[in-house]
């Protein structure tokens, strides 16, 4: 019975390079192996039978059988020193052949594996090693599948340059890549310098850039593609173009064809452009746009010739500027446009109006009939109101220093000269950034504090620059602004906090009330030590509850050179909110 012997790896090495010296030699039992006495067969069952059975029946049947049948049978119980299979374990890589311990080194019998020499075959035919355990099985040159190559003793895919396809060729020039494991061939920029891949040619070729028409794509030693040039390859392998291979729209420059979409060359006859039309449209044919006729012309988008590249429209012409009705846009030397200007194009080119009414608003009629800017002239002697340091009161057709808009402020490109007291005081010039007043449509405004509430104990004004009324003596003049505002008081409390708007005279400032009124008789803030000015003066206070229109009458006193307004700020000692947010202060009368 075979015993499988299990050596750890080290015992295992060490056993193998030992078997390996004494492969050849017999493995007989050991020394103390000795043979039972009365058992000359060895088999340790006190049975004398020596196999040597003489039919003479002299058995002794008590264990020590002496039968001496002249039987030539031979026991193989005496074949004690042959049978090595015990000592050979496969694991060692090694097997018993004619009673001797043999290397796995041939074919059928290679390495160690899974517990038994392998056996080489198929696509591993050939084994390979120093000794048993080291040996293995590997291919051959002829053991591998079609388009496979023995490579390390490994079949592997011939799908790389230097083993490609069926036949595994080594690829080269011509075709110097492995097309997708297939065959070789080339791709792309696969070719070296000076030739190309001419994909048309079995799975890739690559070609030499030549000469001639032949090669207008791969022209000379540089492969240049002449076709994208739209020109063609020459005998001297350089592109080169004439006058009549570019095709429409393009023309010959050089080596290469170039679009026609200058002034020079244009449209697809690539026709030179000049008076009447002198530029190019887009490429599609000669035209004018407005600005390209020079003085005297104009571009009449209506004319011009049709070369049909837009559907049949003309492309534009310049037109001498002319006289009459006919010219009403484009009058005169000057071209001027008199439904701009005002009046109508007269004989001699120029815009003709004889009543107020035929110039368009903001310009009157003068006594040339021309139309001009109404401070020009205004009224029925047509007076010039600029020179008398007025302005046309275009309603009441006169000069006056009291125009219906005499003064407005939006405080978007700058502070509008308001001055804030005192100078480190909580008015604020700018944007709104951090409260709850919204900005839409207010985008600069004075605010008491542009990013929060303002403080306890404010005492703070904002104040205009002078404002001449004084031309406005006997007319009702109204000041208006936009406010946004919310105080402490908003919860129905008393109005402890709020703000104040005031107007100047010339020596004192006076509280005017608004149209509506204002929202309280007046404002109570204490507790400041010296009160602010607000306390005790009338003013708004609580909540606008949004933007709001404040308007007030300027009294007939108050139209004086120096008119100032202002809007004077005050708190008490506690509790706080947004406060009051200023923006188009204007000055009107009807």
């Amino acid at each position: 019975m075979r015993q499988l012997v299990v050596l750890s790896a080290s015992r295992l090495l060490g056993f193998a390079l030992l078997m390996a010296g004494c492969a050849e030699t017999s493995i007989q039992p050991a020394d103390d192996d000795t043979i039972p006495a009365g058992d000359s067969d060895g088999d340790s069952d006190g049975d004398t039978d020596s196999d040597a059975d003489s039919d003479s029946d002299s058995d002794t049947d008590s264990d020590t059988d002496t039968d001496s049948d002249s039987d030539s049978d031979t026991d193989s119980d005496t074949d004690v020193s042959t049978d090595c299979t015990p000592a050979c374990p496969a694991i060692q890589g090694q097997y018993c052949n004619s009673g001797s311990c043999k290397p796995c080194v041939n074919a059928d019998h290679c390495g160690a594996a899974f517990g038994a020499c392998g056996s080489c075959s198929g696509e591993m035919p050939v084994c390979q090693g120093l000794s048993g355990l080291l040996a293995k099985c590997v291919c051959n040159a002829s053991s591998c599948a079609s388009g496979w190559r023995c490579a390390s003793g490994v079949c592997e895919e011939c799908v790389t340059d230097a083993a490609c396809g069926a036949a595994c060729v080594a690829c080269a020039s011509p075709r110097p890549v492995c097309v997708i494991g297939d065959h070789c061939g080339c791709l792309g920029d696969d070719c070296p310098s000076g030739s190309y891949c001419d994909t048309e040619a079995d799975g890739g070729v690559c070609a030499s850039c030549g000469n001639g028409p032949d090669n207008d794509a791969h022209c000379g030693t540089g492969c240049v593609d002449c076709v994208s040039l739209g020109a063609m390859c020459d005998t001297d392998g350089a592109c080169y173009c004439d006058s009549t291979s570019c095709g429409p729209g393009k023309r010959c420059v050089g080596t290469a064809c170039e679009p026609c979409n200058t002034t020079e060359h244009c449209g697809p006859s690539c026709s030179a452009c000049a008076h009447p039309t002198p530029s190019c449209m887009g490429g599609a044919g000669c035209g004018c746009a407005d600005g390209d006729c020079g003085s005297g012309d104009y571009c009449d988008a209506d004319a011009g010739p049709d070369d049909g590249a837009d559907g049949g429209a003309a492309e534009g012409a310049c037109e001498p500027c002319g006289a009459g009705p006919a010219h009403n846009l484009h009058c005169g030397a000057s071209c001027l446009d008199c439904s701009e200007v005002g009046g109508t194009c007269d004989t001699e080119g120029k815009c003709f109006c004889s009543a107020p009414g035929e110039c368009p608003p903001g310009r009157n009629c003068n006594a040339d009939n021309e139309c001009v800017d109404v401070n020009l002239c205004c009224g029925a002697g047509c007076t010039d109101c600029t020179a008398i340091g007025e302005t046309c009161d275009t309603v009441a057709n006169e000069c006056t220093p009291c125009p219906p808009s005499i003064y407005t402020q939006d405080f978007e490109a700058a502070s509008g000269g308001f001055a804030k007291t005192p100078a480190d005081g909580v008015w604020a010039w700018g944007s709104i950034s951090g409260g709850t007043p919204p900005t839409s449509g207010h985008g600069n405004v004075w605010g008491t504090n542009l990013s929060g509430d303002y403080g306890n104990c404010d005492d703070d004004t904002l104040t205009s620059p002078d404002i001449d009324l004084s031309g406005c003596t006997g007319k009702a003049v109204t000041l208006s602004f936009d406010v946004w505002y919310r105080y402490e008081n908003q919860n129905g409390f008393a109005p402890y906090d709020g703000f104040t708007v005031e107007l100047f005279d010339g020596t004192s400032w006076t509280s005017v009330a608004p149209a509506g009124g204002w929202d309280t008789v007046s404002i109570t803030a204490t507790g400041c030590g010296t009160a602010p000015y607000v306390n005790g003066k009338p003013g708004f206070e609580d909540t606008s509850n949004g933007w709001v229109v404040k308007s007030i009458t300027v009294p007939s006193g108050a139209l004086v050179s120096t008119f100032k307004v202002r809007f004077v700020h005050g708190s008490d000692n506690a509790t706080t909110d947004y406060g009051a947010y200023i923006d188009n202060v204007r000055l009107t009368r009807p």
